[in-house]
């Protein structure tokens, strides 16, 4: 799946979490991989907003394991 329409389907996900005006994510992702899996997170100036689990099929899933453990961008397994 190609990054940018993974990156589009991030912020839909997100938008039916939150308010998204009243906590915008970067329009940057970075992306990890952790233990063979691989994740993506939003943040913002002020910290990771979520971590999303991203499935080999292209299915994504907010992992709150894994946005409760990382409260911060240093904190990130990179």
């Amino acid at each position: 799946m190609r990054k940018e329409e993974l990156k589009k389907r991030l912020f839909r996900a997100w938008s039916r979490r939150v308010n998204i005006k009243l906590n915008m994510p970067s329009e940057d992702i970075i992306f990890f991989t952790k233990d063979g899996k691989e994740y993506a997170v939003l943040y913002n100036v002020d910290g990771i907003l979520a971590i999303y689990r991203v499935f080999k099929d292209g299915r994504i899933r907010f992992s709150e394991e894994m946005t409760r453990k990382y409260r911060t961008l240093e904190e990130l397994p990179l």
